[in-house]
């Protein structure tokens, strides 16, 4: 005759944050930033179920969950001279979930308790980050970059453990005249995983062949543009696009390689203080190749998806109609 419905529970979180920066010159400075947090959450479990012929306990009466976390950072941006700087910045955070292990009995229909127990899962991680950057102004409109990034990933309860990826950004920017913008950018990123693990208290069996993608090793090449041009005050254009081609080197069932190309032009016009009109075009394309097994062992299927989008857009703004009362 009656039931009852769990919500999310309260909780309380408590969080420190502490900023500095010292300039040690006009335009150097080095950054620190510091936070520390605590979770915790110790609302009553409800019973298994609200059949009173079910009457076996919980493990305890709740949670009585802890988690703390802390996320420091480090950036130092020097100028050797008004044309040549440098950044560095270096980030670490962790996430420390203290709460207990319990093993739990589930509910069947609210007849009868499973007999195979089950068990809560603290989740852990940690994220290091480093990344290091030269630019090179030769001119005051002109910007030249070139970036080494690298982040290392642990993570528990994952068959993959640890992820490393790494490499490098060059940019271009430019300012070539009062009407023109031009930007470019090449990136290549290598991504390395830890030695698969298995993790049989899921219970659930999986092909120790298939990668998941998030974690599986890739490397990854990306292109990526904008031109910006104002050929009047009140008329301006732009033009960009990418792409984007990911190789999962390893991997063999699973995401083996994905293609992304994505080109996007837009019109914008201010006929008047009231009246502004802009047009869109845009066009994507992602191709994906996929292997796959139908018998729990080698690949033995293939797969390539291709999906193309276009999309057109304008808009129409007019205020300031009847009186300043209407805007359409």
């Amino acid at each position: 005759d009656f039931s009852s419905l769990s919500t999310a529970p309260d909780n309380l979180a408590t969080k420190l944050i502490l900023n500095a920066r010292y300039y040690y010159a006009p335009k150097s400075s080095v950054k620190i930033r510091y936070s520390k947090s605590k979770l915790t959450q110790d609302d009553d479990f409800l019973p298994y179920t609200a059949n009173l012929n079910l009457l076996t306990a919980l493990p305890q009466a709740n949670l009585n969950a802890e988690v703390d976390t802390s996320d420091v950072t480090f950036l130092l941006q020097h100028w050797f001279s008004s044309e040549w700087s440098l950044m560095a910045k270096y980030r670490d955070r962790e996430r420390d979930n203290k709460t207990e292990q319990l093993l739990f009995q589930p509910v069947v229909t609210d007849l009868y308790i499973a007999s195979q127990m089950m068990m809560n899962m603290p989740y852990d991680f940690s994220k290091r980050s480093i990344i290091t950057r030269l630019d090179y102004h030769p001119f005051a409109n002109q910007l030249l970059s070139l970036a080494y990034s690298s982040d290392d990933k642990t993570r528990n309860y994952q068959t993959i453990h640890n992820t490393t990826e790494d490499g490098f950004t060059a940019k271009y920017r430019a300012s070539l005249s009062e009407d023109f913008v031009l930007m470019i950018k090449a990136e290549q990123m290598n991504r390395d995983g830890s030695a698969p693990e298995i993790i049989d208290f899921l219970s659930v069996t999986e092909n120790p062949l298939m990668q998941r993608y998030n974690v599986s090793d890739r490397e990854q090449n990306k292109v990526n543009f904008q031109m910006i041009y104002n050929p009047i005050d009140n008329f301006s254009t732009s033009i960009s696009g990418y792409f984007t081609e990911q190789d999962y080197k390893k991997t063999e069932i699973g995401l083996t390689d994905n293609v992304q190309q994505n080109l996007n032009i837009n019109f914008a016009w201010e006929i008047n203080k009231d009246v502004n009109v802009s047009l869109f075009m845009e066009k994507e394309k992602n191709e994906t190749d996929l292997v796959g097994s139908n018998n729990f062992s080698s690949p033995n299927w293939y797969a390539n998806n291709l999906d193309e989008v276009n999309s057109y857009g304008m808009s129409l703004s007019i205020k300031e109609l009847m009186d300043s009362k209407l805007d359409i």
